[in-house]
């Protein structure tokens, strides 16, 4: 059985954008607080700080997906750009975790 590709006239008038990012212009701190990650006694671990230098929760799991699924059940977090990056150094967090390397948050 020959699959055949689908295809879809209307993607044709789809606009294609190229994502842009200004690390200085773009970032805004997220009201909810920050987070500080770090790898610790084998677990992902996440404090969050609403007042600078204050941990007022700390998140542990094995997986990125424990740990930022709390995040957003806790409603530790407000802006969207702020929970891809939470995602993105989860994610690079536990790659190094797997590897045995060692985690910097933000490198």
């Amino acid at each position: 059985m020959k699959i055949e590709p689908i295809k879809n006239p209307a993607l044709e008038d789809v606009p294609v954008l190229m994502g842009s990012y200004n690390d200085y212009a773009d970032w805004k701190l997220d009201p909810s607080g920050y987070f500080l990650i770090r790898i610790n006694e084998g677990l992902l671990e996440v404090a969050h700080c609403k007042e600078v230098g204050v941990i007022d929760i700390v998140i542990k799991g094995s997986r990125p997906q424990e740990v930022y699924f709390t995040v957003i059940e806790k409603n530790l977090i407000s802006r969207f750009d702020h929970a891809a990056y939470l995602g993105k150094e989860l994610q690079k967090a536990f790659t190094c975790l797997k590897n045995g390397s060692d985690y910097v948050q933000d490198e």
